[in-house]
């Protein structure tokens, strides 16, 4: 005779073996679907919302863009960039301008030619480049300060985007007129200018451009400064007799002369011309030319270090003329 309690145990096992089966089958394997769907889904949200934001980020930047180009039809975009160019110069002070300029050039865009890109995007980017370059010429005659300041007036203004290229030429043997050729790039994008706006009017130069303008318009580098008096000459061991009197050979201050002096965002920068071959090169904060280690300087003047000793030269000198400070 079987057991009643046995029989009730093996019920009750039973019973509580289909409650776990239908709570996992019926309750708990369904919610797991739902809550991993859920988790998928606002991740989903999180990533189109990221892609919405920078969307509106480069749509804004396409916007503020958009307000510095000339506007959107290419006819009126070159006769404004004509008739501003030559403002530019004028207002610079030159003579005798003349203005040339292009059709838009479509700009390749960077990421075509990037590793890891959807081919369809690559497609896409080359048959719509989305915005071109308009390049433009302007040259005029003038002194080499008014030349200087077209550069800087050119740099000042936000329809130019790019100044590409710059020549200055003197006109006559005393180095008094100039001829001065700027190449400019203004961007074409007719998507992005939502307008046809107004005809652009000259900005105001830029504080920083304009102190630079200044440093530089001060000296004429293609004028050589009267002498200022043969270099010292050391002579090694005065009393000692034999070759050990031959005079050493003295760096060639002579031929390096300060032509500027810089104190921008990127800290203190002292240009110099080498008169002998022609060489220019920029020296910043602790940098040297020659044995001359740059340590100080501003307005029209820079201080140098030599063997432990500190000079003073001012623009249109060379080191040679140096001046002992105490």
């Amino acid at each position: 005779m079987k057991d009643p309690r046995l029989l009730r145990v093996l019920a009750g096992v039973g019973l509580l073996a289909g409650c776990v089966w239908a709570y996992q089958s019926m309750y708990a394997t369904p919610r797991d679907a739902l809550l991993a769907d859920a988790q998928s889904l606002r991740s989903s949200i999180a990533s189109i919302e990221r892609d919405l934001e920078g969307e509106a980020e480069v749509r804004k930047r396409q916007k503020a863009l958009g307000e510095r180009t000339l506007g959107a039809r290419q006819d009126l975009v070159t006769n404004r960039f004509r008739i501003a160019l030559a403002r530019l110069a004028e207002r610079a002070g030159l003579s005798e301008v003349v203005v040339e300029t292009g059709d838009p050039k479509d700009t390749r865009n960077p990421v075509v030619d990037a590793k890891g890109i959807a081919s369809a995007l690559k497609r896409d980017l080359r048959a719509s480049p989305g915005f071109g370059v308009m390049r433009g010429r302007v040259q005029g005659n003038g002194t080499y300060e008014q030349a200087v300041a077209a550069v800087a007036w050119a740099q000042s203004q936000p329809w130019i985007h790019r100044v590409e290229g710059l020549t200055i030429k003197p006109l006559d043997r005393e180095r008094k007129r100039f001829q001065v050729t700027l190449d400019v790039g203004t961007i074409h994008a007719p998507a992005w200018a939502k307008d046809e706006g107004t005809d652009p009017a000259l900005a105001e130069l830029i504080p920083e451009t304009d102190a630079a303008y200044r440093v530089m318009a001060s000296r004429n580098p293609f004028v050589k400064p009267a002498p200022a008096g043969p270099a010292p000459v050391r002579v090694a061991n005065p009393g000692k007799p034999g070759p050990a009197n031959v005079a050493p050979v003295m760096p060639a201050y002579d031929d390096w002369k300060l032509t500027g002096v810089v104190v921008g965002r990127g800290g203190l920068e002292a240009m110099l011309h080498n008169t002998r071959s022609g060489e220019r090169l920029t020296v910043t904060k602790g940098a040297q030319v020659l044995d001359a280690v740059l340590v100080d300087g501003g307005g029209d003047q820079a201080v140098f270090e030599i063997r432990g000793a500190r000079f003073e030269v001012k623009n249109g000198e060379t080191l040679a003329s140096r001046r002992p400070l105490g």
